[in-house]
Formats: structure tokens, C-alpha cells, sequence
């Protein structure tokens, strides 16, 4: 049975084909991290889309696009329900007060026997602006790193902004007032338009591309594949550097589970330094890939 030497101090890189042809696998007994993409991070803008595409279906509201130049009449009856009728060039609408009568009900249709409004929205606001603060909070957080000191005055500036708004008699009644003011309306169509392509997206890199973004730990050898597409490399053990970088508290912490950054350096003559970003239990394997660059193989 045929096996593989470890490659002396500082040798440099080996294509895939000069050392096995299942390099890329995991082997009984190794330690094998997956560089993760940026898009990782998105998983808060599906979730949010899909939560609130179930509130908009629950709520069963529905959306009525009108004519700036259409004509309103009320009609009012003691005896009967406020009706209303919308009148412009080619079609008139008739229905009743939405806190009377459903607008889903057949008898909101126009004379023409079209179908009832069928775009379902929300009557709340505050569901878009939630969606758009978290986009843009993603959007921040995976193109602005904050580690280190950067992270600690973030945070100390949100917390004494969260002091300052408490002090002072209803201020959060009031901001979320303003909030609600900013009419944010997106139909349910929209919220799983975008959640499912995002979901996809992120479903694909998660479970396909950011698993060819490795680096494999055996003992005396280390396997490397730096990008989607390039060949395995083998380097020595000896002479490594593990140096994991600080973690983004709101990036690595708050988005990605307990993510971090590795940068390793090898013994080689030029010092070849590979970064692996974004790994999963990266914390928990630590100690034991410190072990293993450290155990010679027999």
C-alpha cells in the first residue's frame, strides 16, 4: 500500500496530482478547516424577508394602486355600511370601509369583473424599515472590519447612546413614533422574491463553493486550497506560524456564530502566507491544530 512522505523543512508547494489523488479529502484522525465567503453573513436578510412575508400572509392586507387623477366618492347610509367608489378612464372600483368588509371578499371588484386586489402588504411600516435596517447593517458589517480597539469604541458609543435615550422621560416612545412615520411598505411578493433569492445564494456558497476554500492539518503536513478552482498544495509542519487575528465582535460574534481568521505562515523561502477567513469552531479547534502541527509523524 502506497503512502505519503512528509515534505521536508521549507519545501515548497505540491500540485494536487503529485500527492494523491484524493488530497482534497478528509482523512480518520485530521483537522480539516472550510474558509467561509462573505455571504455567509447575509443569513439575517433571508430570515428577516421570510418572517416577514408570514406576517404580511397572516395579515391579509391588501394593496390598492390608484390613479392620482382618480375620482373618490363616499357614500354614507345610517343603515348600511360606508361605501366608497374610485372612478377614472376605464374602470370603477366599488367596496367598502376595509373595517367593515375585507377587501379580499369578491364584493371589492370593478364593474369590469376583474379579480380583487390580490398584492398583499402589510399595514405596518415598521416590517420595511426593520428589512432595510438589517440590509444595511449586514451591508456595513461584512465591508467595514472593527477589531480590536476599533470594536470597543463602537460598542461604548452604542451603549452611552442607549444610556442617553433611557435618561430622558418617553424618548424611545418618540423614536419609535419617528420610526413609524417612515412608511416603508413592501408586499409579500417582494419579501420572498428577494428572501428566496438571497436563501439561495447563501445556500449554495454554505453547501458547495466555500467547501472547496480549505486547509486540512495531519500530522507532519498540511494541505492547502487557498481558492475555488486551484490545485491542493502539501506543505511541511515545521517551522509554521498560526496566528489567529482578533475577532470582529459584530461580524464574527453577532452574525457568524463565533467565526475568526486564521493566517498561516510557512516555512518556505518566501515565507508563503495563506489566509483563511471566516471559519466555523475555529476557537474550539484551535488547541488541537496547535497540537497537531506539533506531533511528528512515525
Amino acid at each position: 500500500m502506497a503512502t505519503t512522505e512528509p515534505l521536508p523543512p521549507g519545501a515548497p508547494s505540491t500540485p494536487r496530482s503529485a500527492i494523491s489523488p484524493d488530497a482534497a479529502a478528509k482523512r480518520p484522525g485530521e483537522i480539516k478547516l472550510i474558509s467561509r465567503s462573505m455571504l455567509f453573513y447575509w443569513w439575517p436578510v433571508w430570515v428577516i424577508c421570510f418572517f416577514n412575508a408570514a406576517w404580511t400572509f397572516l395579515e391579509d392586507n391588501r394593496l390598492a394602486v390608484l390613479p392620482g387623477g382618480g375620482k373618490v366618492e363616499v357614500q354614507k347610509d345610517a343603515t348600511a355600511p360606508t361605501e366608497f367608489k374610485v372612478t377614472y378612464p376605464g374602470e370603477t372600483w366599488k367596496g367598502r370601509d376595509y373595517q367593515e368588509q375585507p377587501v379580499r371578499n369578491a364584493a371589492l371588484q370593478s364593474e369590469a369583473g376583474n379579480e380583487p386586489w390580490p398584492t398583499k402588504v402589510s399595514r405596518h411600516p415598521l416590517l420595511g424599515v426593520m428589512f432595510v435596517l438589517t440590509l444595511l447593517l449586514v451591508i456595513f458589517t461584512t465591508n467595514v472590519p472593527l477589531r480590536g480597539l476599533w470594536s470597543f469604541v463602537v460598542a461604548l458609543m452604542v451603549a452611552l447612546v442607549i444610556v442617553i435615550i433611557s435618561l430622558v422621560p418617553g424618548a424611545w416612545d418618540k423614536i419609535f413614533n419617528l420610526f413609524s412615520r417612515f412608511l416603508v411598505f413592501i408586499n409579500m411578493g417582494a419579501y420572498l422574491f428577494i428572501g428566496g433569492v438571497v436563501f439561495v445564494l447563501w445556500a449554495v456558497a454554505f453547501f458547495i463553493f466555500d467547501r472547496r476554500q480549505f486547509v486540512i492539518f495531519s500530522p507532519g503536513q498540511i494541505r492547502v486550497c487557498e481558492h475555488i478552482g486551484d490545485s491542493v498544495e502539501a506543505y511541511s509542519t515545521v517551522g509554521v506560524q498560526l496566528t489567529k487575528q482578533r475577532d470582529d465582535p459584530f461580524r464574527h460574534l453577532l452574525l457568524g456564530f463565533g467565526s475568526s481568521d486564521l493566517i498561516i505562515k510557512f516555512a518556505t523561502g518566501d515565507r508563503r502566507e495563506v489566509r483563511i477567513q471566516n471559519v466555523l469552531g475555529l476557537n474550539f479547534n484551535m488547541a488541537a491544530v496547535e497540537d497537531m502541527i506539533r506531533t511528528v509523524p512515525s
